[in-house]
């Protein structure tokens, strides 16, 4: 047996026979770490802890919304990357949230949106290397500026250059660092 297939049964066996010993719930979060790390994603929201410890809690609501969204399950996942971004606000994984959240307004077509969740990444307060760079990339008060809500055409702002060119030149980078 490998090393994570020996863990796996370990931790498995305290959360199936212990399950309100103090280390139960971080066998859960483990269980589920490395599931979401094989890409295992049904596994891995299966083995989600039902009360995540508050260390981890960011954490394990992050890779619920990811394994949704790796699933299909996007209203799923917008609820998930939500309840991140309201709950941990001050997570490295509440920025990735709401960059994600922006992504999948655009997706929808929602550019406006998408600028909105993706400024307010921007101005989250995380001290992770993603929000420094979002600082630093998009320094506007106004990232909704950089967005014609009116139409899909160009509209310059001095900071940022034009949309999209400067938008889809720049945000391929940021998912690259989630």
């Amino acid at each position: 047996m490998n090393r994570d297939g020996e863990a796996l049964s370990r931790y498995a066996a305290l959360v199936r026979d212990h399950p309100s010993d103090p280390f139960a719930a971080r066998a859960a979060y483990e269980i589920m770490l490395t599931r979401f790390r094989r890409g295992e994603w049904r596994e891995a929201l299966a083995a989600a802890p039902a009360a995540p410890a508050a260390e981890n809690r960011a954490s394990v609501v992050w890779m619920k919304a990811e394994c949704f969204r790796e699933t299909g399950e996007t209203a799923s996942a917008r609820r998930a990357y939500e309840e991140v971004a309201r709950e941990c606000p001050q997570t490295p994984e509440a920025v990735q949230a709401l960059l994600r959240l922006g992504e999948l307004a655009s997706a929808g077509g929602d550019r406006a949106a998408a600028a909105a969740r993706s400024g307010k990444a921007r101005t989250t307060k995380a001290s992770s290397p993603m929000s420094i760079w979002l600082a630093a990339s998009f320094p506007t008060s106004n990232p909704t500026a950089r967005v014609s809500p009116s139409s899909s055409s160009s509209t310059s702002n001095s900071a940022a250059g034009s949309w999209p060119s400067t938008w889809t030149r720049i945000f391929p980078i940021a998912w690259s660092l989630c």
